[in-house]
């Protein structure tokens, strides 16, 4: 399994540490390489540290509720919910090898653009190439990461303050049969970070500590839910949950578009 944020973490004399959000995180075989600079052995230490529950959370008109279900010793934990950005989710279905363009708009209170690519596994042995590419409103490349597996990342930091910037999400696939022409898909996150966390309060009687063994389940409700930033039509509030718990944070970003019929806040 690829780990989902770049790869290389220089040592020096501490710890390189790879923190996996709840998002992040999926079964499967993971390597580590530790390569040592210069001719001269290395020993290394590898902890490998698991939350003791999972997280995750839905939205229902002006309220989240979020859940905790146990997967380690029983624990006390604090959770909080955060407002990080806008997430907009856009499905692709097509033909052939030409270009797929999706434009949004970076608003000016953007100080990072996240691009997202995903697809059956199955279905990526059709390709040998493909390209991931933001560009602004004047074609030029704001940043481009091809894919190497059926997840793609791309991550361009960008300068707040400015005005709103239209831009564009580009897709190029290349396929091994160059005759092939058969439906593929694939899905596109496209998330937008401010340089702050707007904090979503508990709803009243609904706070204190949660405690949750292997096996339970723990919810916890917050709101009312309404971004501080102004976001573009499709996209919705992206939120973040945070639960400390004996000196340790484990986070899980996370998706609140609203219910069918709603207008996203």
């Amino acid at each position: 399994m690829p780990f989902r944020d770049g790869n290389a973490v220089p040592v020096g004399r501490d710890a390189a540490i790879y923190p996996i959000d709840g998002r992040d995180v999926r079964n499967g075989v993971y390597e580590v390489d530790v390569t040592p600079t210069g001719p001269r052995d290395l020993r290394a230490t590898i902890v490998v540290r698991q939350a003791p529950f999972t997280l995750s959370a839905t939205r229902s008109g002006g309220e989240v509720t979020a859940r905790l279900n146990g997967v380690g010793a029983r624990t006390e934990t604090k959770l909080e919910l955060g407002l990080i950005g806008g997430e907009r989710i856009e499905e692709i279905s097509t033909r052939g090898s030409a270009p797929v363009r999706v434009p949004f708009t970076i608003p000016s209170w953007a100080t990072a653009v996240v691009i997202d690519v995903a697809m059956d596994r199955a279905q990526w042995g059709r390709f040998t190439d493909f390209g991931l590419t933001l560009f602004d409103a004047d074609g030029r490349q704001l940043g481009k990461d091809p894919l190497e597996y059926a997840f793609g990342r791309l991550s361009v930091d960008v300068a707040k303050g400015q005005t709103d910037r239209p831009a564009t999400v580009a897709l190029f696939p290349g396929f091994a049969d160059p005759a092939d022409t058969a439906q593929w898909s694939a899905s596109i996150s496209m998330r937008l970070y401010a340089d702050t966390m707007a904090a979503v309060s508990p709803v009243a009687g609904d706070s204190g500590e949660i405690v949750v063994s292997r096996g339970g389940k723990a919810t916890r409700r917050f709101g009312p839910l309404e971004s501080p930033w102004r976001l573009e039509e499709g996209f919705h509030p992206l939120g973040v949950l945070v639960a400390r718990t004996r000196g340790r944070l484990w986070t899980r970003e996370i998706g609140l578009p609203p219910v069918s019929g709603e207008v996203a806040r």
